[in-house]
C-alpha cells in the first residue's frame, strides 16, 4: 500500500449541505477512494463536528438555511480549528467564494461538482492539513525547549519579591506588579505564568502605554466586519487571544479613561463585547499588570478609577530599584554574559580586575534592562575578557565625575556623605524587613517614631516599601 493510499484510509471529511442528494453523491465518490466520510445537514450540527471529531477536511456548502457557511468559517477560525476547508457554490457565487477564501477556506468548487476536480481538492486539502499539523508540532517542541525565565535573586528585596509570585502563581487571583522600569516586571509576570495552571495556554502582553486611544477598540477588543470604514473582515483582540492563558497589562497606569472603563469590566463579569457586536463575551483569563507609577496617588489626583485599583491591586509584588540591591548586581552581569556569551558563540573567560567595582558602583538608572543592554554590547565587544573600554562612554564618564566630585570634598563633608549613603541604605533595609511597619521600624533603629518620620520624608521613603 503507497503512502498516499494509506493517507485516504485515514483521513475523514465532514461533507456539509442541505441537500441530501448532494451529500451522498460527494461520500460515494469519496468513499471509494478510500476515505471515510460524516455528513451534516447545516451549520451547527457542522460546527459541532468540527470541534469534536477529528475531521481533518470539511466540504462546505456556502448557501444554507440558518447558519451559512461563511458563518461556519468564521466561527472555526475564530476557535482556531485546524481543519482545512473546501466550499461549495454556484456558478453565480463566485463573490462569496472569494469572501469564504478570506475568511480561511483553502479552495471552492462550483456546482454540479467534477469528481476529479473533487479529489484533486481534497488532496491538496490534505497535503495543507499535514503541513499545519508538522507545523503546531514544531512550535509545541519549540515551546517546550524555550528557556524557563530566570529572575536573579540575592538580596532579601528580590528573594521577596520572587517568592510571593511563586506563592500567587497557581492561583487565579489578580496580581499588580510595582516598580520602576526595568526592574523585571514583565520577567516576574512570565515567571507567575509559567508556574500557573495556565501553563499551556497564551501569554499575551498589552502595552498600555503604547497603544493609542483609536487602536484601543480594534486591536485589544477585536471588532466584527463592517464596524467602521476599512473593517473587511472580523478581527480577533488582543483580549479574545488571551483565553485561557495569562493577560499582561504593562504600564496599567498609562489606560486612558475608556480603557480603564473596559478593563474594570472584563474583571467584575469575565466577558466583553468586540467593536461593531452586541453580542457579550466570555473571557476565561488570568490578568497580571504592572506599573511604574503610584497608583494610589493618581487615585488621589482623579487620574485613575479607584474601583479599578482596588480591582487590580488584590496581590501586590514590590520590586526594588537595582540601585537598592547591589548585591544582585555581579550575579546579573554573569547571568547576561553567560546568555549572550553563548548567543553569540564566544568563549570568554570572564572580566578583568575593576569591572565588577565598576558594575556594583554604578547606580543604573535604567535598572535590569539598562545593566542587561551594556553587558550585551560589551560581549559583542569582547574576545577573551570583558574590559572597562568596552562599557559606554557616557557611562563611564558619569563615573569619573562622580569620582571627581568625591575628590573635592573636605575630610568633613567626606564623612558627611558616606554617613548619608550608609543612612540611606539602612533605612531601606530596614523598611524591606520590616514590611514596611514604620513604628517597628523605629523600634529596631532605636529612633522615636517622628524622627523616623522626618528621614523617610528626606530620602522620599515615606510612601511605602521601597
Amino acid at each position: 500500500m503507497d503512502s498516499r493510499m494509506s493517507q485516504e484510509l485515514h483521513t475523514q471529511i465532514l461533507v456539509v449541505d442541505d441537500d441530501e442528494q448532494t451529500r451522498w453523491a460527494l461520500c460515494q465518490i469519496l468513499n471509494k477512494k478510500g476515505y471515510k466520510t460524516v455528513q451534516s445537514q447545516d451549520g451547527e450540527e457542522a460546527i459541532r463536528h468540527l470541534g469534536e471529531d477529528r475531521v481533518e477536511i470539511a466540504i462546505l456548502d456556502i448557501r444554507m438555511p440558518g447558519i451559512s457557511g461563511l458563518d461556519v468559517l468564521s466561527r472555526v477560525r475564530d476557535r482556531e480549528i485546524s481543519s482545512s476547508i473546501i466550499v461549495l457554490t454556484g456558478h453565480a457565487s463566485i463573490d462569496a467564494a472569494v469572501e469564504a477564501m478570506k475568511l480561511g477556506a483553502c479552495d471552492y468548487l462550483t456546482k454540479p461538482v467534477d469528481p476529479d476536480r473533487l479529489l484533486l481538492a481534497v488532496q491538496k486539502a490534505s497535503e495543507l492539513h499535514d503541513i499545519r499539523k508538522r507545523v503546531k508540532n514544531l512550535e509545541t517542541i519549540v515551546k517546550d525547549s524555550l528557556p524557563e525565565p530566570v529572575f536573579v535573586a540575592q538580596s532579601p528585596s528580590a528573594k521577596e519579591s520572587l517568592r510571593m509570585a511563586e506563592t500567587v502563581a497557581p492561583s487565579d487571583m489578580t496580581v499588580l506588579l510595582q516598580g520602576e522600569s526595568g526592574t523585571g516586571k514583565d520577567l516576574l509576570a512570565r515567571i507567575i505564568h509559567k508556574r500557573s495552571s495556565r501553563r499551556d495556554g497564551p501569554f499575551v502582553v498589552i502595552d498600555c502605554g503604547a497603544i493609542s486611544e483609536t487602536l484601543m477598540e480594534s486591536e485589544v477588543f477585536g471588532h466584527e466586519k463592517g464596524a467602521y470604514t476599512g473593517a473587511d473582515a472580523r478581527k480577533i483582540g488582543k483580549v479574545e487571544s488571551a483565553e485561557e492563558g495569562t493577560l499582561f497589562l504593562d504600564e496599567v497606569g498609562d489606560l486612558s479613561p475608556s480603557g480603564q472603563q473596559r478593563f474594570l469590566r472584563i474583571i467584575e463579569t469575565h466577558s466583553f463585547e468586540r467593536l461593531g457586536s452586541t453580542e457579550s463575551m466570555s473571557a476565561d483569563i488570568r490578568i497580571v499588570a504592572a506599573t511604574n507609577r503610584d497608583l494610589k496617588k493618581d487615585v488621589d489626583e482623579g487620574r485613575f478609577r479607584e474601583d479599578l485599583f482596588y480591582r487590580l491591586n488584590v496581590f501586590r509584588i514590590p520590586l526594588s530599584p537595582l540601585r537598592e540591591r547591589p548585591e544582585d548586581i555581579p550575579l546579573l552581569a554573569q547571568h547576561f554574559v553567560e546568555r549572550f556569551a553563548a548567543e553569540m558563540k564566544k568563549d570568554l573567560k570572564g572580566w578583568t580586575p575593576g569591572v565588577d567595582e565598576f558594575l556594583s558602583r554604578h547606580s543604573w538608572p535604567g535598572n535590569c534592562r539598562e545593566l542587561r543592554n551594556v553587558i550585551e554590547r560589551a560581549v559583542l565587544l569582547a574576545d577573551d575578557y570583558i574590559r572597562m573600554e568596552h562599557f559606554p562612554k557616557e557611562i563611564l564618564q558619569k563615573e569619573a565625575e562622580e569620582e571627581e566630585e568625591i575628590d573635592t570634598l573636605d575630610l568633613k563633608r567626606a564623612k558627611q556623605f558616606a554617613a548619608d549613603k550608609v543612612e540611606h541604605r539602612l533605612l531601606i533595609q530596614v523598611l524591606q524587613a520590616t514590611g514596611g511597619n514604620k513604628a517597628e521600624a523605629a523600634r529596631r533603629l532605636k529612633l522615636n517614631y517622628k524622627t523616623l518620620l522626618e528621614k523617610l520624608r528626606r530620602w522620599n521613603l515615606d510612601k511605602g516599601t521601597p
